[in-house]
């Protein structure tokens, strides 16, 4: 009998032992379903706040740019008279809110609700800004016109359309916004609306539209014909010769020809013989490409972290921004966003800067060069007197705004053509600080065979067979404005100019920097040729980092003809940009990068946002306002925050 109650006492204490299990489990399982639960709507809200966010600043961008528009005349006067930011505050403030100075976080913000999801909730976007600076030139209403803002934009999920606070990740996202009418082609590193080929490990640092992107590791080069005519086609197949694009990549799409295409190399012999057409390329794509498949990897892959890294996040080096493979591009698809320049009377580049040449001959102080002669700014001395034989110096008039240098038809050469003279030679700081600042530099008549030509540099630059110290004596041409030049530019050595060059004419550049702090336009309706850099510097054996000291050229190049830049035996790095608009055009870059762990760029594009921040005399304007948003960037926004309806 005792047995008997001793086995009913621990059949009770194994059910104790068995619920005080199952309730234990059963917590635990609560709170990580709890938890899951949490976590899942952190995540949600997180998301549906990042794309709601994306969704605001793209739709700050597309009003902007549809509401703000030169028929209307109240802007257009606005923008005249000095009072464009007022007017400008007032077409946005129906989709955003001008924030407080101080405590800016907090708003306020603009709300817009989007209409309401089939189970009856409702999300949205807030939106604010803050003027950070108006850029105008004062002097000259006829230049671009730039407002510079910070925009932040706050995604509402659903959850959070009666109360914000309740929503666990709250996320803002700012953005430095350009409000201008810069011309478009000044608006990407590289702009055709033809085909952009990117041949060896040509670098682009910015945003890229064409029609047509065909890439490969092979380059185009000869030693003895480095300008490439009649290059040969070499093989570039080492890992690093890869091209390197980063930034968003528009396509272009219209109505008569396919685009959107990225693509291996053409078939190497028709690219020898004659490159074919975008539209042909599209047509015959299986039979007219070559596999190069590493190539197109390489532009659209991401680098990958070595497998023995400790690091999370491949970031490139801020020493060392050109190496490949950290950022692939973003690519879309637009309806000719490439577009050419485009001037407010409808003239093309040619027949506007025949306008402003006859208007500039009209009220300036004029200079006559004879056939036998030509002009320059400073005059050699010593050793080298001797080359002030058939040039005259300028006396540059106290007070003139402007100089009109006209030049005499060239005599006839011994073939009975007509011989192209130099007509003048700028160097120096002649013309710095003072109150010049238009150049008009043309024949004398109106024949459109006769041209004009001008050098520019140091006056060391112009010394034969000079060394490098002989070559970098004398100041660089120093000059602020705009010069229209009827005829070819040769620049062969430093200058510093801030502001634009039209040329009616084809472009030399050789070996030259600009001021690293200022701006250059070129705009040129024939061909802008780059010739070596630095070829003597080729080999930087004795320091990895020696490249760096090899300054950039700081400008942005317009061409209403195909550019084609050979760069493989020198280093080329432009920040600025290149454009080309003729219908036909397109941008051809050749290069080799070094084979070794240096990395030093062969040839680089970087994109240079200085454009929107300092005054650029002579810039082309558009007649359209362009939104350029830059520093994206996620951020929590405060638990209370002002929204406004």
């Amino acid at each position: 009998m005792n047995r008997l109650n001793n086995e009913r006492g621990s059949a009770l204490l194994i059910v104790l032992f068995i619920v005080v299990l199952f309730t234990v489990l059963g917590l635990s399982i609560l709170s990580y379903v709890a938890q899951s639960s949490r976590q899942h709507v952190f995540s949600e809200d997180e998301i549906q706040g990042k794309m709601l966010a994306d969704m605001g600043l793209a739709y700050f961008q597309k009003y902007a740019e549809q509401n703000l528009s030169f028929g209307d005349e109240e802007l257009a006067q606005a923008l005249e008279d000095g009072s464009g930011q007022e007017k400008i505050k007032s077409v946005l403030s129906n989709i955003a809110a001008e924030m407080n100075d101080t405590d800016w976080e907090k708003g306020p913000y603009k709300q817009t609700m989007l209409p309401p999801l089939p189970d009856g909730t409702a999300q949205g976007f807030a939106i604010g800004y803050r003027i950070l600076d108006e850029i105008r030139l004062q002097k000259d209403p006829g230049q671009p016109y730039v407002l510079k803002l910070k925009v932040s934009v706050i995604g509402i999920p659903a959850r959070g359309s009666e109360d914000l606070s309740v929503v666990k990740s709250r996320v803002r996202l700012d953005s430095t916004v350009y409000i201008n009418t810069i011309a478009a082609p000044f608006h990407y590193a590289v702009s055709t609306p033809g085909e952009l080929r990117l041949f060896g490990g040509s670098n682009i640092i910015g945003n890229v539209t064409a029609h047509h992107v065909v890439t490969a590791t092979h380059y185009r080069y000869s030693e003895e014909t480095p300008d490439g005519q009649g290059a040969e086609w070499t093989s570039g197949s080492f890992e690093k010769n890869l091209p390197y694009l980063e930034g968003v990549l528009s396509l272009s799409q219209n109505a008569n020809r396919s685009g959107g295409l990225v693509s291996g190399l053409y078939q190497l012999e028709r690219l020898e013989e004659e490159a074919p057409s975008a539209a042909t390329l599209a047509d015959e794509a299986d039979q007219a490409l070559i596999s190069d498949r590493q190539s197109l990897a390489s532009l659209f892959s991401p680098k990958t972290l070595p497998k023995d890294s400790k690091e999370t996040l491949l970031s490139a080096p801020s020493d060392r921004p050109y190496e490949p493979g950290y950022e692939p591009p973003v690519v879309q698809n637009t309806i000719d966003s490439a577009r050419s320049l485009s001037f407010p009377g409808g003239e093309s580049t040619k027949q506007y800067i025949s306008q402003m040449i006859r208007e500039g001959k009209a009220s300036s102080h004029e200079e006559r060069v004879a056939a036998d002669e030509s002009v320059q700014l400073e005059e050699h001395s010593g050793d080298y007197a001797y080359l002030n034989e058939g040039f005259r110096l300028i006396d540059i008039p106290t007070g003139s705004e402007s100089i009109a240098i006209l030049a005499e038809d060239s005599k006839e050469g011994l073939d009975g053509s007509s011989a192209v003279s130099l007509t003048a030679r700028l160097t120096g700081d002649e013309l710095a600080g003072g109150s010049v600042r238009k150049l008009y530099i043309a024949p004398a008549s109106s024949d459109e065979d006769s041209l004009a030509t001008v050098e520019m540099g140091r006056l060391g630059s112009f010394i034969p067979d000079a060394d490098a110290s002989e070559r970098n004596s004398g100041e660089p041409f120093t000059f602020e404005g705009t010069i229209y030049i009827k005829g070819n530019l040769d620049i062969v050595g430093d200058i510093r100019i801030n502001g634009t060059i039209f040329v009616d004419g084809d472009v030399l550049i050789r070996e030259i920097t600009n001021l690293d702090d200022k701006n250059l336009a070129i705009v040129a309706t024939g061909k802008i040729s780059l010739t070596s850099r630095y070829t003597e510097e080729t080999d930087h054996t004795s320091s990895v980092d020696a490249w760096k000291s090899l300054p950039p050229i700081s400008a942005f190049l317009y061409s209403e003809k195909s550019m084609e830049i050979y760069s493989v035996a020198s280093f080329n790095r432009i920040q600025g940009g290149i454009a080309t608009g003729g219908p036909s055009s397109y941008i051809e870059l050749n290069t080799k990068r070094n084979e070794d762990d240096r990395l030093a760029s062969r040839l680089a594009i970087q994109f240079n946002r200085r454009i929107f921040e300092q005054e650029t005399p002579g810039l082309p304007v558009a007649e359209e306002f362009f939104v350029d948003l830059y520093d994206l960037q996620y951020s929590p926004h405060p638990d209370e925050v002002e929204l406004v309806p």
